[in-house]
């Protein structure tokens, strides 16, 4: 009997030590929701700030203290005020409750399908919810093989009333606005803790790198309540459209080069088709071609040369 237990033990401190941790791919990972709106269509959204942990063996797939935190600040629908309203108390209620926490004790990753159930906290309110687990598996990172990642995709759907999501208006014919079911889709990717991703990834379509820092393990999960102000919760995402950076004193600088090179460009051409047909006694047509050449290239090659101090190149 002694020689059983002591056997079990081993078996359940070795698969301990095969668990690796593994940490949610924030840049990759996606948490999107809609909502049925005034009876008539749908209101689309998402969360822009998540992060997470989880122990994983590989060998035999199973997954164990598994946290994902959503950052309720981060949630955009395409309306900003609309977002704002979200982030105060009739909704979210960001300031004084920054994160949305699901989390499960573990699960066997080797069903393609898994319906299982998490528990989901929002506003202090936690609820055992059932979801539906699509496995895609471990792949390797196409730009760098000895890099992998777990791919994952889950669904399913809450009444936001459970949770405090309480708001509503009525419309004049006796309907709600919005509705209380609210369905949602999360993809995710996640990767070793230990793992830097691939390289080739943060390349920026100009040519720049970007840095990417990857949250530490061992600083999730987060058990006290992050502190944030009213107005910091209340702040937009940041915007995603491009936006014109160039600096105006670039305009001054780019018409006074375009003057210069425009009045030495006049100058060298009238004394260069002089010293041709003075001094060389080129013909007048061949002393205008070569001199017209020869201002093509030299245009050319000054507005290459001073287009960085009128904003453009690198």
């Amino acid at each position: 009997m002694k020689k059983i237990i002591v056997l079990i033990s081993l078996l359940c401190f070795s698969s301990v030590l095969l668990a690796k941790d593994w940490v949610i791919n924030d840049q990759h990972t996606q948490v999107q929701f809609k909502i049925g709106y005034m009876g008539v269509m749908e209101v689309s959204g998402l969360f822009t700030n998540v992060r997470g942990k989880f122990s994983l063996d590989e060998k035999t797939m199973k997954a164990s203290d598994i946290i994902f935190q959503i950052a309720t600040k981060s949630v955009q629908t395409h309306n900003e005020k609309r977002d704002r309203h979200l982030k105060k108390s009739d909704f979210f209620y960001a300031a004084q409750f920054p994160w949305i926490e699901a989390t499960l004790a573990s699960i066997d990753l080797n069903h393609k399908k898994i319906n299982t159930t998490i528990s989901l906290n929002i506003k202090e309110n936690l609820k055992n919810l059932p979801v539906v687990i699509e496995v895609i598996g471990i792949k390797n990172d196409p730009w760098d093989q000895s890099k992998k990642s777990l791919f994952l995709k889950l669904k399913g759907e809450i009444n936001r009333k459970d949770f405090g999501l309480n708001w509503n208006k009525t419309l004049d014919n006796g309907d709600l606005l919005i509705d209380n079911k609210v369905e949602f889709s999360v993809n995710i990717e996640a990767n070793p803790s230990d793992q830097k991703l691939a390289f080739s990834r943060f390349f920026l379509p100009t040519g720049q790198k970007t840095k990417y820092v990857q949250t530490e393990s061992n600083s999730l999960p987060i058990d006290s309540i992050e502190e944030i102000t009213e107005e910091e919760a209340l702040k937009t995402a940041p915007e995603t459209t491009p936006k014109d950076h160039t600096n105006p004193a670039s305009f001054i600088i780019g018409f006074i080069i375009f003057i210069a090179i425009t009045v030495l460009s006049i100058y060298l051409k009238i004394k260069l088709q002089f010293f041709l047909e003075k001094k060389k006694e080129r013909s007048k047509i061949v002393s205008e071609i070569i001199s017209d050449l020869v201002l093509l290239l030299f245009v050319i090659v000054a507005f290459m040369l001073t287009a960085p101090l009128m904003g453009y190149g690198k």
